[in-house]
Parts: C-alpha cells; structure tokens; sequence
C-alpha cells in the first residue's frame, strides 16, 4: 500500500467534460482511478450530487457550466483507498457502517479524505488516531501533507500530559501537536481574560493570577512581614 495516499489530478484541469449528445443532464460521472505503486487502475461510477455532497473538492470542477456534459475524471490514488473511500460515500443513514480504518492504512485514508474534503471521514481518522497516538508516530511515513486544522484536531483529542510522554524519534509531527495544543489553551485563557506570564529566573509559564501558589527554584528567597517565605 502506498504509504502517502496521495492523490493529484491530471493535467487538463483534473476534469474531462465531453459535450454530451443527450439533450438531459448526465448524473453520473465515471472516476478513473490509476494506482501507479500497484501499476493498476479501476474506474468507479458515482452519482453527480452524492459525489458533490460526500467529497466537496470536486465542486471546484463539477458546476453550472458542465452540468450538462457527461464527465470523466482522472485521479492518482491507491485503489484499495479509494474503494474504501468510495465504500464510505454510498453508505446508507440508517446502517452504522465503519471504515475500514487500521494502523496500515491509517494515514493513506485520512490524507486521501482531507485532500478530497470529506469531513465526516476526516473526524472518524482523528477518533481512531486519538486512541492510538504513540503508534501513530511510530508509522514510516511523512506527516508533512497533514494541514493545520487536522493536527489542531488531533491535539485537541490530546491531554497536555499525554503530549509531554509520548515519544517521536524524528519529530514528525509530535512539536506540531503540542504546539497547536499551547495555542487551544492560551485562546481558552484569553477568553477567559486571563494570561500567560514567564518568571524571569526560571522560565516557568505560570497563568496570572497563580503566581502566589507557586514557587520558584531559581529565585531569591525573601522574608514576610510574619516571617514567612
């Protein structure tokens, strides 16, 4: 499997639109899907306005101006993904169908679901990462395609304790996990109309209004009016 799950369209403009010789609207529209790690390809049928509805990045090219045209559209993306992608769209409201979501293929589908804009699908990833963030670090591939409000989501689902134990060799992507964290709690306190402040002799983050019950290992040590320190 193709660790990356990248998907890119072909040139032209991702979509082809022939004009159609029917006088009404075509619904459906065909997906090629080419596989180059498997040198494999598989084309997928899927109804116009579900296609629009589950997988918003194809709204850009599927509009008022086509809709009358028989589209076909070229994608590079692991075939077994996107069937599992494709799976997930055509699933019915009242069946509790799941993806298929494993620590193999975990990163394939949530990079292929973000980049195809497939929220719901996004938010079942970040559920199944959250119970399992130590391995998901561990995995052998590049986290760098991941947007921002993805990892916000994840370290959202984080406890600032669990960030602090967890391990990342490489650093992939753990320092961009507990960044996004510091920056949910200092909006939280800003809301709250509080703040961050740093002691000048150790370097502790401290929040206002705290400083009293906390002390500090590097500062000078002075005597109360009552004698205590």
């Amino acid at each position: 499997m193709k660790p990356s799950g990248k998907l890119s369209t072909t040139s032209g403009g991702a979509v082809s639109a022939p004009p159609s010789s029917s006088s009404s609207p075509s619904r459906s529209v065909v997906i090629h899907v080419f596989d180059e790690y498997r040198k494999s390809s598989k084309e997928f049928m899927c109804q116009r306005d579900l296609l629009l509805a589950k997988m918003k990045y194809f709204q850009a090219y599927l509009n008022e101006t086509n809709e009358h045209d028989e589209i076909d559209i070229s994608v590079h993306c692991d075939v077994e993904i996107f069937e599992l992608l494709m799976e997930y769209m055509h699933q019915r409201p009242e069946h509790e169908w799941r993806p298929r979501i494993s620590l193999e293929n975990i990163a394939s589908i949530l990079v292929s679901s973000e980049f195809l804009q497939m929220e719901e699908l996004v938010e079942e990833c970040v559920a199944f990462i959250s119970t399992r963030v130590q391995d998901f670090m561990l995995l052998r591939v590049d986290f760098g395609c991941l947007s921002d409000a993805t990892i916000a989501k994840i370290a959202g689902n984080c406890t600032p304790e669990q960030l602090q134990t967890l391990h990342d060799p490489k650093d992939k992507i753990l320092s961009k996990l507990r960044r996004k964290k510091v920056e949910a709690l200092v909006k939280i306190l800003q809301e709250g109309g509080r703040r961050l402040e740093l002691c000048a002799n150790c370097e502790l983050l401290f929040i206002k209004g705290d400083r009293e019950s906390l002390g500090c290992q590097k500062g000078k040590r002075q005597i109360g009016v009552h004698g205590e320190l």
